[in-house]
C-alpha cells in the first residue's frame, strides 16, 4: 500500500459480488493525493467477515456495513487488516 493510512478520507463498499457462490464486498477507500486530487483503492472482503462479527445477518445490508465502516471503531478494523488476508482470521 502506497499511501499512508492516516490519508485515508472515506471507506464505503463500492459493489457487493455474488460469483459462483462466493459472496464478497467490494470496498473502496479513499485519499487525496500528495500531486493534487482525490484517488482510491479497492479491497475485497467476503460476507462471511461481517456476519460472523455480527454486523450484518444479509448479504444486501450493505447500508449496515457502510455505517459501521464510517464508525471510529470500523475505519481502525479496516486499517488494521489492509496488510492481512481477509477472511484468514477473525477481526473483532
Amino acid at each position: 500500500m502506497s499511501e499512508s493510512v492516516e490519508k485515508i478520507k472515506r471507506i464505503a463498499i463500492s459493489c457487493s459480488v455474488e460469483y459462483c457462490g462466493f459472496k464478497y464486498y467490494e470496498i473502496r477507500h479513499f485519499f487525496d493525493r500528495d500531486e493534487g486530487g482525490e484517488s482510491f483503492l479497492t479491497t475485497e472482503i467476503p460476507f462471511s467477515v461481517f456476519k460472523s462479527m455480527g454486523i450484518t445477518k444479509r448479504f444486501n445490508g450493505t447500508k449496515k456495513i457502510n455505517e459501521w465502516l464510517a464508525t471510529e471503531e470500523g475505519r481502525k478494523w479496516y486499517i488494521a487488516g489492509l496488510n492481512k488476508k481477509w477472511g484468514s482470521e477473525q477481526y473483532a
